[in-house]
């Protein structure tokens, strides 16, 4: 018999797992480390001086994803994802994961709350580095809008 809890892992990105085995007299934790498997997507992305550097993810049947940070420096930030149509229109999505940490670490959920259709803000605060930010979605078609991708936090 086996029994998990804990968070989905529909989002791309290094996880942590702990499975508690037990037996006769006693219990054992075992930790485990899981990577998900990671989509080649195209990513552009267009900097701006003075302005958060945009990064369109793009997905299949001409879909994409817009992800920035804003401000993009250490401290409070709006991590902010907007799906695109084939044909450059907002796509109304609506639920979507998001997954954020530090490159190589296990990455936190942080609360995603819809701005408009389509277009999704969940607040964190960052150090300076480089973090893997995940997200995963469903269209209403039923296909999977999912990345992962590389952001870099300066000072």
């Amino acid at each position: 018999m086996y029994q998990a809890t804990g968070a989905n892992l529909s989002i791309d990105g290094t996880w942590r797992i702990a499975a508690q085995i037990s037996g006769g007299t006693g219990t054992v934790e075992v930790a485990l480390q899981l990577t998900t498997r990671q989509p080649q997507l195209k990513i552009d992305a267009n900097a701006v001086p003075g302005l958060p550097t945009i990064y369109t993810v793009h997905l299949a049947q001409g879909r994409s994803v817009q992800v920035y940070i804003d401000p993009g420096k250490v401290g409070a930030n709006e991590v902010h994802l907007t799906f695109f149509d084939s044909t450059g229109k907002e796509l109304p999505i609506p639920s979507a994961q998001l997954g954020i940490g530090p490159s190589g670490q296990p990455l936190s959920q942080p609360v995603l709350r819809t701005l408009e259709p389509g277009h999704f803000v969940a607040d964190v605060t960052l150090a300076t580095g480089t973090y893997g930010v995940s997200f995963s979605a469903t269209a209403s078609d039923g296909q999977t809008l999912a990345a992962q991708l590389q952001i870099p936090i300066a000072k």
